[in-house]
């Protein structure tokens, strides 16, 4: 939740440094995919086209009598066979590199998504569901004494973004934030106790005190039960003990 008030805010103030930050790491990280994307492009069409004129010659030289009619169908099936391959592959690089033009003004949609929230004191779903594309989690690391754990936040259209200038956030400490977590909860438990007539607040009180009462009972004839349950040694049952050295 703070890294998405963090961000949104960010946001707000700065939408022309946002959208040229965000399109500087898009032109960066596609750059070389894309050229990569072209060229394979490039390659598939050439070879497609290429498969154009040897079916052509195949069915010529059949026709003039130079080519047998089995031979013909093997060697144009295996050139249509690989045209169909190449065809789907042309579609997914067209594909790929149509999403990359779109993605350039991812900046802009996740603009008007903070537009849309001007506050959000709680964490819905349907703000995080809009936020968040995906949260990464590692393994927890307790190397030096502490529990720490890193995440990583994917945000909608931009992916993971760190605000300019901004250092990079701490560890996640799963304990310290649970902590923080029961402390939050006990406190709201307690605001909302206290705002209630005082005769409401006893009566809850006493609830309370009986609820521990019977559980230090319910606890007290377990421990009980497995003390009778436990068998106790005699003399017959007893291991001898070893005789003392001299």
């Amino acid at each position: 939740m703070d890294a998405i008030r963090a961000v949104a805010g960010y946001v707000r103030e700065n939408e022309d440094d946002f959208v040229r930050h965000v399109r500087e790491l898009h032109d960066i990280q596609s750059a070389e995919t894309t050229k990569v994307q072209q060229r394979q492009l490039a390659q598939a069409q050439k070879r497609h086209r290429e498969l154009d004129s040897l079916i052509k010659q195949l069915y010529e030289d059949k026709v003039r009598g130079e080519l047998t009619a089995k031979r013909f169908e093997i060697l144009s099936g295996e050139y249509e066979t690989e045209q169909e391959g190449l065809e789907r592959q042309i579609t997914v690089l067209q594909e790929g590199l149509a999403a990359f033009d779109a993605e350039s003004d991812n900046a802009e949609r996740f603009i008007r998504l903070v537009r849309r929230y001007t506050e959000f004191p709680e964490l819905i779903g349907t703000i995080l569901n809009e936020y968040i594309e995906k949260i990464v989690v590692y393994e927890a690391d307790k190397s030096n004494g502490r529990r720490e754990q890193d995440v990583d936040i994917y945000f909608s259209f931009i992916g993971k973004f760190s605000i300019p200038g901004q250092a990079e956030p701490e560890p996640f400490d799963l304990v310290a934030h649970r902590r923080k977590q029961w402390r939050e909860i006990y406190y709201r438990a307690k605001e909302k106790l206290l705002a209630e007539p005082p005769e409401v607040q006893e009566a809850k009180a006493a609830q309370k005190r009986e609820y521990n009462r019977e559980w230090r009972r319910k606890n007290k004839e377990k421990r009980i039960a497995a003390e009778k349950s436990s068998p106790v040694p005699t003399p017959e049952t007893a291991q001898p003990q070893p005789k003392p050295a001299a």
